[in-house]
């Protein structure tokens, strides 16, 4: 008996005469709105957590103690390089117990190449 009442007032709402056109539509955009906002965030959610991912697999890892040495300055600028997809990186260092600036320049376009330079201000 509940389920006859319930059909029967359902399908009385969508008689003709008690159609109305004007909140149809807007029903129908709101859900479409929604729909794509939906949409828009999820492929933003698979972008966002495929660059997470990258970034994260290229993170350096420490080195054994016997392979300590000079700073890995080339692998450090070719990762930050990668990161922003740019074909040079500049590291500028200023010690203030030194007279000088220390340069580090690679250029991914020349095989890896990379300069280390000190410039004294001035």
């Amino acid at each position: 008996m509940f389920l006859a009442t319930r059909d029967l007032a359902f399908f009385a709402t969508f008689s003709p005469e008690a159609f109305d056109l004007n909140r149809f539509t807007l029903r129908l955009t709101h859900l479409t709105t929604v729909g794509a906002m939906l949409v828009f965030f999820g492929v933003y959610q698979q972008r966002f957590s495929a660059e997470v991912l990258r970034l994260a697999a290229g993170w350096p890892t420490t080195r054994p103690e016997a392979e300590i040495g000079p700073l890995p300055v080339r692998e450090a600028l070719e990762y930050a390089a990668g990161v922003f997809n740019a074909p040079r990186a500049l590291l500028l260092r200023d010690d203030p117990m030194e007279p000088w600036v220390h340069v580090a320049e690679w250029r991914g376009l020349a095989a890896g190449t990379t300069r280390l330079t000190g410039w004294v201000p001035g």
